[in-house]
């Protein structure tokens, strides 16, 4: 069994197969590419800022939306640091966000990084620049004055398993 290259210009990855061309599998696969939170990071933000609202989320940064052709702008399983940098509620849509700063080379001039930490159960997810634009002219944003700095891994979320993809075995 050999290990087989996924051949995008902004990813690397591998896994072992010789049976399917894993390439497409994962390209049909990928909802959205984005930056995850371990259960530590996730309890550390829960603790600092509790929900307000009925669906609790805390777990992923989207990087992109359905990207074009599995494009991701990271390698698969990959440590970044980011800063939290704003708190924001807005109370009409029903969301309560953390805004970040993240690394350039991962960012995406479309997309205002940030962590839903609670919305409203019938809230769809934020998937565009509009939406977040909406967002933040509507809410209360807040400056943090001690801006929190947490670790999380690059990957995608496989829309076929239900769940984020952070390393490849």
């Amino acid at each position: 069994m050999g290990s087989i290259p996924i051949d995008h210009p902004n990813i690397i990855m591998y896994a072992q197969s010789e049976d399917f061309n894993l390439q497409n599998k994962i390209t049909e696969n990928i909802k959205y590419t984005g930056l995850f939170l371990n259960s530590e990071q996730k309890n550390l933000l829960l603790e600092k800022f509790p929900p307000i609202y009925d669906k609790v989320v805390v777990d992923h940064v989207t990087l992109k939306y359905q990207p074009e052709n599995g494009i991701l702008r990271t390698e698969v399983g990959k440590i970044y640091e980011i800063k939290i940098t704003k708190y924001l509620v807005n109370k009409e849509l029903g969301s309560q966000v953390l805004i970040l700063e993240i690394p350039e080379e991962i960012a995406d001039a479309k997309i205002i990084p940030h962590i839903t930490i609670s919305k409203k159960l019938d809230l769809p997810s934020i998937k565009d620049y509009s939406d977040v634009v909406s967002s933040l002219t509507m809410g209360e944003i807040v400056e943090l004055s001690n801006p929190i700095q947490i670790k999380v891994v690059s990957g995608f979320f496989d829309s076929n398993l239900n769940k984020p993809i952070t390393h490849l075995d």
